[in-house]
C-alpha cells in the first residue's frame, strides 16, 4: 500500500476560499510555529496594505484541493496583479526573521506564477 492508496481527504465538502487569502495565510504560517503570531502577521499585512477585510485560514483547514484550485486561479492573474501578490507574500515573510523554508516557498510560488521573485530583505 502506498501513501496515495491510504490518503483520505480531511473533509468531504470543499470550502471556497479567496485564493489570495489562502496563499497569504500559508505564507504567514510557514515561518511561525505559533499560529497566533501567524494570524497577527496576516492581519497586519491586510490592514497595512489597505486590502479588503479577509479572514485568516489555519493550515489544518486547507486541503491540497483548495491549494491546487487557488494556484490555478492565481496563474490567470494579470502580470501586475501577480507582482502585487508576490509583494504581499514578501511582506508576510518580512514580519519576522526570514527562514530558508520561507524563501523556498516564495521562490516556488513565484515560479508557478511565472513571475520574478521579489527581493526578500529587511
Amino acid at each position: 500500500m502506498t501513501f496515495c492508496d491510504s490518503y483520505k481527504p480531511l473533509r468531504n465538502k470543499i470550502r471556497k476560499y479567496n485564493s489570495k487569502q489562502l496563499i497569504l495565510s500559508l505564507m504567514a504560517q510557514v515561518g511561525n510555529k505559533d499560529l497566533k503570531i501567524a494570524e497577527e502577521v496576516f492581519n497586519s499585512t491586510i490592514l497595512n496594505q489597505n486590502l479588503p477585510k479577509a479572514s485568516f485560514i489555519f493550515e489544518g483547514e486547507i486541503s491540497i484541493q483548495d491549494l491546487d484550485k487557488s494556484i490555478i486561479k492565481l496563474e490567470k492573474l494579470y502580470p501586475l496583479e501577480k507582482e502585487k501578490l508576490l509583494k504581499l507574500c514578501n511582506i508576510c515573510l518580512l514580519e519576522n526573521e526570514i527562514l530558508f523554508s520561507e524563501i523556498e516557498l516564495l521562490r516556488a510560488f513565484s515560479s508557478v506564477l511565472h513571475c520574478p521573485m521579489p527581493l526578500a530583505s529587511h
